[in-house]
């Protein structure tokens, strides 16, 4: 008998034993002494009532009787040292009888540090679970069998699918389509190989482009996914809007082409490249710059446009054997800082007008012949008839004066006829009244 009780005080596992109806405390070994802070004679003195925080003594005595014969686990309980402090043990009970009384034996561990540890790591737990549901990037978790084991609200909305319906749920189920699109080999080569894999999809039966990150652990995935689909149809618009623009620009004779401050190309359309063929190939010309292989004379303009003005020119190709005219225009590329980042460039060949231009200025120097003839060779014979005239008109009809006042009229209205012929024929032949023709006069 003695060798058992001294296995039971030395024992390092806390015991106790109380009597059943009284909840006294009626034996102790050395361990539960020291746990508890009380000498022998004060832990014989106490109940096992109080032990134990006010608001917990109606559960334990609850639970007292459901104590058996058999050893069981009764879960944690909150008890109190001799100096007040609160602690967390883990006890199990069973019946047994001591000096003839019933009583009960009870070991308790402590498992304060544990408790503390999981307190620590719920708060961690619950900070993270905030964090993920505030983030706006939809996140859930799977586990080594494909299994949901989070799911986040930003991936209840995107997903368009209740927490309480996924949780636990096989994702293949869940979502068969998306077996046939890249989640499902990238999903399983993230697994597989335990790497970090980054990709962009698209779900249709959501309508969704989604940018996913997909990250492996032990226990399975950590998925991250934003919905981009606004931002692709941004960029579908704009790529609809570039190709839209490039076609213009490509079915123009017109050349088109922008650079950068260095004098680099940003874009050029197929006259640009059919204008410079003669200096190389496209792929050779993208690696210099293009004022390189534009005429020299264009430097000046290129600074005039890089320094903020808007212009047009008019240039002549002195490197061609036959007259060669170009509209130029230049305008500066404002970036959204408002700095100029680059200057955008037109050419188009306007010879034909020019020509047209000559044309109309050889005819305004022929209109100002006539007119010149007009007012001089015109003027005089017709002033001259007016002048016959009143002296007719002053003088009697049957005055033999008036014979030659209308000899000297008719002569003067030949003069008048011929010129007015004259006029018509050079008009016609292009020539002035000087014999040379007008077109070579600059």
């Amino acid at each position: 008998m003695d060798q058992y009780r001294r296995l039971f005080q030395d024992s390092p596992a806390r015991m106790y034993l109380y009597e059943q109806d009284s909840y006294a405390i009626i034996e102790a070994n050395e361990a539960a002494l020291h746990l508890y802070g009380y000498s022998r004679a004060d832990f014989m003195s106490l109940s096992v009532l109080d032990m134990r925080p006010v608001e917990d003594r109606k559960r334990f005595v609850d639970a007292a009787v459901k104590v058996s014969h058999s050893v069981q686990d009764f879960g944690r309980w909150r008890h109190l040292k001799k100096n007040g402090e609160a602690f967390h043990v883990q006890i199990f009970a069973h019946k047994t009888t001591f000096n003839g009384k019933k009583a009960r034996v009870v070991m308790a561990l402590d498992v304060e540090d544990k408790v503390s540890t999981e307190r620590i790591l719920a708060q961690k737990e619950s900070d993270i679970t905030t964090i993920l549901e505030s983030v706006t990037d939809a996140f859930f978790t799977l586990d080594l069998n494909w299994n949901i084991t989070y799911f986040n609200r930003t991936a209840e909305r995107v997903l368009c699918r209740e927490r309480q319906d996924v949780l636990g749920k096989n994702l293949w189920e869940l979502f068969p389509q998306a077996v046939e699109k890249s989640f499902y080999p990238l999903y399983h080569n993230a697994m597989a190989e335990k790497i970090t894999v980054h990709f962009e999809e698209y779900y249709a039966p959501l309508d969704i482009w989604v940018s996913v990150n997909v990250y492996p652990s032990a226990t399975g995935l950590a998925i991250y996914f934003l919905d981009i689909t606004d931002q692709k149809k941004v960029q579908q618009k704009i790529l609809k809007d570039e190709l839209n623009l490039r076609a213009i620009i490509n079915t123009t004779c017109d050349v088109i082409w922008s650079m950068d401050r260095e004098n680099n190309l940003i874009t050029a359309n197929e006259a640009f490249w059919a204008r410079v063929k003669d200096k190389g190939t496209r792929e050779t010309l993208s690696d210099k710059r293009c004022a390189e292989y534009l005429p020299a004379a264009w430097n000046d303009y290129f600074r005039r446009a890089f320094s903020g003005e808007h212009f047009r020119v008019v240039w002549k190709d002195p490197s061609q054997a036959q007259s060669v005219f170009e509209e130029l225009r230049f305008n500066p590329i404002i970036d959204h800082h408002g700095e100029i980042s680059g200057i955008s460039c037109f050419a188009r060949d306007i010879t034909e007008q020019q020509a047209y231009l000559e044309h109309i200025r050889a005819q305004n120097l022929r209109l100002k012949e006539i007119y010149w003839i007009q007012s001089h060779e015109v003027r005089s014979p017709l002033s001259n008839i007016m002048g016959l005239i009143e002296l007719f008109g002053a003088n009697k009809a049957d005055d033999p004066d008036n014979q030659k006042i209308v000899e000297m009229l008719r002569l003067e209205t030949l003069k008048f006829d011929a010129i007015i012929k004259r006029i018509g024929k050079e008009a016609e032949s292009g020539k002035s009244i000087h014999g040379t023709r007008l077109d070579d006069q600059e």
